[in-house]
C-alpha cells in the first residue's frame, strides 16, 4: 500500500485539482478525475487499483510512500482550523518624510510586539531623512519581518542598504524599480522575492492556505498608511480612518472595532464568484476590491488567471472569460460549460 503525504493538501477548480506540498512549498496538478479517485481511496492507494500514469506520476514528484495500516496511525491530518493571535498581520507604510516623523508611534507601548510584519514601500515621495527614520524604526520594533518594496522613483537605496549592514532581522524585498540593489550586509536574512505576475498573485505559504479558508488573505488584518498618513485598510480601499500624524498614539483596538474597516476580511475565495471554481483559491493574494450581489461576491475586473481553460493571460490560448462563456449580468452569474469544454478540447484535446 502507498499513503500519500499528510502535508499535501488538494484544491478541486474547474478544470484541474491543484497539489500543495506544504513542505517544499511547491505546488503540482492532476486532472480532476484522478482527485476524486484518490478522494475515494481516502488517499490511501493500492498500487494495482490506481492508473499507471498516476501512480508514476506521484511517486516521481514524491508525493506518496510506501505504508500499511499500522503505520499510516502515525501521521495525524493538520488541523486547518488555525487561530490567528494578531489583530493586524501586517502594516503596510508609503515611506515618506509624514510617516518617518510618525513611525515611533509603532514602538510605543502596547503597540510595539503586536504586530508582526511591516511592509515598507520606497518611491519619490521617500527621501533621506525618512530612511534614517526607518533604519532608526527598524531596529527598536520588535517584529519579526520587514518587507521592503521599491518602485520607480526612489533615490536612495544605496543609503538605505548601508545603514542597514548590521541588521539581524528577517528583511524581505520586492524590487520593482530598475535600482541595481548593493547589500553588503553578511547576514543571511535577505530574501529576494520574485516580482513577476505568478509570484505576486499565487503565495505557496502555509499560513495562506489555512488563512484563506475563512479570510481574504489580502484584506484581513491589514493596515495600510499612505503617504500623506492617511489611515485606510488596504492601498486599494476608499474609506480613510483618520490621519496618523493627527494621532497622539495609534489604537489597533479602535481601529478594529470599526466594522467598515474590516469589510473585506471574511470574503473568502470560496465564496466568490470565478474565484470559487479556481483551483488557486486557497493561495491567491488578490487585491481586486470583492462586490457583493445576492448574497454573492464577485468583481469587476477579470484576474489575469482562466480557471475554466487553466491560462494565464500571458499565455498562447488564453481567453478572457465572456470569450469561455461565463458572465455576470443582472445580479445572474452564467458558466457555459459546453462552450467551455469545447475550447478545452481544443486547447488540450481532452
Amino acid at each position: 500500500m502507498y499513503q500519500i503525504y499528510n502535508n499535501l493538501f488538494f484544491c478541486k477548480g474547474y478544470n484541474r485539482t491543484l497539489i500543495y506540498d506544504s513542505l517544499n512549498a511547491k505546488i503540482n496538478f492532476i486532472p480532476n478525475h484522478y482527485f476524486e479517485l484518490l478522494k475515494s481511496t481516502d488517499f490511501f492507494i493500492n498500487r494495482d487499483d490506481i492508473d499507471k500514469d498516476l501512480f508514476s506520476f506521484l511517486w516521481e514528484k514524491e508525493l506518496i510512500f510506501e505504508s500499511n495500516e499500522e503505520l499510516r496511525k502515525c501521521f495525524p491530518s493538520f488541523n486547518e482550523d488555525v487561530e490567528i493571535p494578531y489583530d493586524i498581520i501586517t502594516v503596510v507604510i508609503e515611506l515618506s518624510e509624514i510617516n518617518g516623523s510618525q513611525l515611533s508611534k509603532f514602538n510605543e507601548d502596547g503597540v510595539n510586539g503586536t504586530i508582526p510584519q511591516f511592509n515598507f514601500i520606497f518611491s519619490e515621495f521617500t527621501n533621506i531623512k525618512s530612511v534614517e527614520s526607518f533604519a532608526d524604526f527598524i531596529n527598536e520594533n520588535e517584529a519579526d519581518t520587514f518587507e521592503l518594496t521599491m518602485v520607480e522613483g526612489f533615490e536612495h537605496a544605496e543609503l538605505l542598504f548601508k545603514l542597514l549592514e548590521t541588521v539581524k532581522k528577517i528583511i524581505s524585498i520586492n524590487n520593482f524599480s530598475t535600482i541595481k540593489i548593493v547589500d553588503n550586509s553578511i547576514h543571511k536574512n535577505r530574501f529576494n522575492n520574485n516580482v513577476d505576475e505568478i509570484s505576486l498573485r499565487i503565495s505557496p505559504n502555509l499560513l495562506t492556505y489555512f488563512e484563506s479558508s475563512k479570510f481574504h488573505v489580502y484584506f484581513n488584518r491589514k493596515l495600510f498608511i499612505g503617504k500623506d498618513s492617511e489611515i485606510k485598510n488596504a492601498k486599494e480601499t476608499d474609506k480613510v480612518f483618520g490621519y496618523l500624524k493627527d494621532m497622539q498614539s495609534i489604537s489597533i483596538k479602535d481601529l478594529i472595532s470599526q466594522n467598515e474597516f474590516k469589510e473585506f476580511w471574511d470574503v473568502k475565495k470560496d465564496d466568490t464568484f470565478v474565484c470559487s471554481d479556481c483551483e488557486f483559491r486557497r493561495l491567491c493574494v488578490d487585491n481586486r476590491i470583492p462586490i457583493n450581489e445576492k448574497n454573492k461576491w464577485k468583481h469587476n475586473t477579470e484576474c489575469n488567471y482562466n480557471p475554466y481553460i487553466s491560462k494565464w493571460q500571458h499565455e498562447e490560448g488564453y481567453l478572457s472569460l465572456s470569450e469561455c462563456g461565463v458572465r455576470s449580468e443582472l445580479n445572474e452569474f452564467y458558466v457555459d460549460s459546453e462552450k467551455i469544454n469545447r475550447i478545452n478540447f481544443q486547447l488540450w484535446g481532452e
